[in-house]
């Protein structure tokens, strides 16, 4: 199949280590995969969007609340 979801229950956590153990994930599990990374708030969104960026994790923020020409180029991206 083209498309899995896979639901992993987050730890109660302080949000560095979060993005800490989403990022291994990332990197341990799905290597070389693209995938999306749901966050409750834009808030979260944008908080782990730039904290998976620092753990070198290639991270592209996208939700409603962006100006449409940048959604647009994060969706072609």
């Amino acid at each position: 199949p083209n498309l899995v979801y896979e639901v992993i229950p987050k730890r109660k956590q302080t949000q560095s280590s979060y993005a800490l153990q989403v990022a291994d994930l990332i990197k341990t599990r799905f290597s070389r995969m693209s995938g999306i990374v749901y966050c409750k708030t834009v808030k979260d969104c944008d908080k782990y969007t730039e904290s998976l960026k620092k753990l070198r994790v290639n991270a592209i923020m996208y939700h409603a609340q962006l100006k449409d020409s940048l959604r647009a180029k994060n969706q072609r991206d």
